[in-house]
């Protein structure tokens, strides 16, 4: 398993993976070039082409959770379901929603775009400096990864619709009460056929409290979660 730790996404790191991906392939080609002669070479070259793939399925999984982030900041809530495998599940709000056609579709289409929720936002200035590092590790057989990464976004509860002042304010794309979450999201990845999907993710609040829980489950709430944490 090979592990990779930075900081939060910036220009800077993702020039030094593709840099770091380009001195392997050299490496590599180096080793290759001389396994003719030698058995320990051959290996040698087995082995660094399995670590630059593995540091490859963790700059792709990467992509994806970039790629995830910018949909939800977009309010592109139907697309966001793309980058899920079939039976995945996610736990937000203290729900679990399962699969993608069901569960996910509840929270995706018809929870996030009534509290506007999953647009991006500056991280709080208490956010812990020592959980700003993403985590990312890649399987040796490379079929699966996981990964943590920092989150701060948007979020909200709608008022009361029964209000006529909130009806007014619905209106007009009012009517949400809105906070901000931020934390640590873990995520777990699986390599079907050549595409990267997601399979699990947890949103994990730095503080309790930050974000409104559900309290009943599907069907009573009819956009609830399968289970509750």
């Amino acid at each position: 398993m090979v592990t990779t730790k930075s900081e939060c996404s910036t220009p800077a790191r993702r020039s030094f993976l593709k840099k770091s991906g380009v001195a392997l392939s050299g490496v590599l080609a180096a080793a290759v070039s001389g396994s003719a002669n030698a058995a320990p070479a051959t290996n040698t070259a087995d082995d660094l082409a399995r670590r630059l793939g593995m540091l490859e399925d963790a700059n792709a999984v990467r992509e994806i959770y970039t790629a995830y982030e910018s949909a939800l900041h977009q309010g592109r809530y139907k697309e966001v379901l793309n980058f899920f495998e079939a039976n995945s599940e996610v736990s937000f709000g203290g729900g679990i929603f399962i699969g993608k056609d069901k569960g996910l579709l509840r929270l995706y289409m018809e929870n996030f775009p009534q509290g506007l929720t999953g647009k991006k936002v500056e991280m709080p200035d208490t956010f812990p400096a020592a959980m700003t590092s993403e985590t990312i590790e890649a399987a040796a057989d490379r079929k699966s990864a996981k990964a943590v990464f920092p989150y701060s976004m948007q979020t909200g509860t709608p008022m009361d619709a029964n209000l006529q002042l909130v009806q007014m304010a619905r209106l007009h794309g009012g009517g949400v009460w809105h906070r901000r979450e931020s934390g640590l999201c873990e995520v777990s990845f699986v390599k079907i056929g050549e595409s990267w999907k997601i399979s699990r993710m947890e949103y994990r609040p730095a503080q309790s409290g930050e974000t409104a829980r559900f309290t009943k489950t599907y069907p009573e709430n009819t956009i609830g979660p399968d289970k509750l944490v």
